[in-house]
């Protein structure tokens, strides 16, 4: 039988400091971004080190929706 493999859309998370972060899951708390890495670490950063318009421009480009909510 064929082995199908799941698909799984990873969020960019692009900061001022230039990193990017692939993320399978994140939220918004305390005015931190936490978030799940693509490898399974759980990470946070301060909300205002977030590059908002570039990770909106990335995602966007790969049709992956962004958006900050809270947990």
């Amino acid at each position: 039988s064929e082995r199908v493999a799941a698909t799984v859309f990873y969020t960019l998370l692009v900061f001022k400091d230039h990193s990017i972060f692939a993320a399978t899951d994140y939220w918004v708390e305390n005015n931190r971004l936490s978030y799940i890495t693509s490898f399974g670490a759980s990470n946070s950063k301060a909300l205002d080190q977030l590059d908002l318009e570039f990770t909106l421009k990335l995602n966007s480009d790969r049709n992956v929706k962004f958006e900050l909510r809270e947990k």
